[in-house]
């Protein structure tokens, strides 16, 4: 394959922009209000289940609290004796 020296014309970008229409720059400013109001529920929407987590978490640590607690261990202990004793008895 041969390589060609191709000079092509570039188009003239140096002109102003141009401004927006009235239906543009209605559709612009209506699709951001959209997007903002998306923005502010997806935040509300992740705050609460970051809120949601902590308390979960909070939750789990009481019961492991709960479950840990001397008088919980005493009657786990004390049900398992009386389970022992109630299968030799029979």
């Amino acid at each position: 394959m041969a390589l060609t020296n191709s000079h092509k014309a570039k188009r003239d970008t140096s002109d102003l922009p141009r401004l927006l229409t009235q239906s543009e720059s209605e559709s612009l400013q209506r699709d951001a209000r959209e997007s903002s109001a998306w923005m502010r529920t997806e935040l509300k929407r992740r705050r609460e289940a970051r809120r949601q987590g902590k308390a979960a978490a909070s939750l789990e640590q009481q019961q492991y609290s709960l479950l840990d607690s001397a008088p919980i261990k005493q009657t786990r202990q004390e049900t398992l004796v009386a389970y022992v004793q109630s299968k030799h008895d029979h």
